[in-house]
């Protein structure tokens, strides 16, 4: 087990937790602002913005299980492990909280192979808080590689964080960053916006009835 903190999360300097061994304390990085208060509150406000969700309905579309409950507990489930992270799940989405442990146990019973799926007016604050968050840093990204591939540069993700290369600022969250080009991000980033523009336009105007108006999805 290794910390991997170019991914984004970068403690403040002197950041020490109490029965931790060095190599796994969270490091900071010179020159860089602390990630850590940005990370908990977007982690807070993402989980209050599912829960209403799984008190309403067994998954995020309705009463089926798909690829897109599937991302999400991807996401989340992974911190199920750790113990902070699993109580603050429990205590700002207990009902998400619930659905998460049920689905690490492969318990699949709730779900319907017939059950309706909708884009409902749920989704709403989700998205909100996804579209505050990730258009912006991945737009950012994009434009920093750009650029840097115009300049020669070809050290990229964490062999240019360790030497501090390939960096860029920008403003997410209302709070001022610094990272590294990723460029898997890149990629995935293009792909998403490859599909956005591809969609049909009966699917895509149902989409922007609960998409933010600012979604940032659209390709310069």
């Amino acid at each position: 087990v290794r910390r991997m903190p170019y991914l984004f999360s970068i403690a403040p300097p002197g950041f020490q937790l109490p029965d931790l061994p060095p190599e796994l304390q969270p490091p900071a990085h010179y020159d860089f602002p602390s990630t850590h208060a940005l990370l908990e509150n977007c982690f807070e406000q993402l989980l209050k913005a599912l829960e209403p969700i799984f008190q309403k309905q067994r998954f995020l579309l309705g009463d089926r299980f798909t690829l897109a409950d599937a991302a999400l507990y991807g996401q989340l489930g992974m911190n199920l492990s750790d113990p902070e992270a699993a109580s603050w799940i429990q205590q700002w989405a207990p009902r998400l909280y619930s659905w998460l442990l049920r689905i690490e146990r492969a318990d699949f019973s709730e779900h319907n192979y017939t059950g309706r799926l909708q884009l409902h007016k749920g989704l709403v604050p989700l998205l909100k808080e996804i579209c505050r968050i990730y258009p912006p840093l991945m737009v950012a990204n994009e434009k920093a590689y750009m650029r840097y591939r115009l300049e020669g540069v070809t050290v990229f993700n964490e062999p240019a964080y360790r030497k501090n290369q390939a960096l860029f600022d920008t403003q997410l969250g209302g709070q001022y960053i610094r990272s590294v080009v990723k460029t898997f991000q890149v990629k995935t980033w293009r792909s998403l916006q490859t599909e956005w523009v591809r969609m049909q336009s009966a699917s895509k105007k149902k989409l922007l009835r609960i998409l933010p108006r600012r979604h940032g999805l659209d390709p310069d």
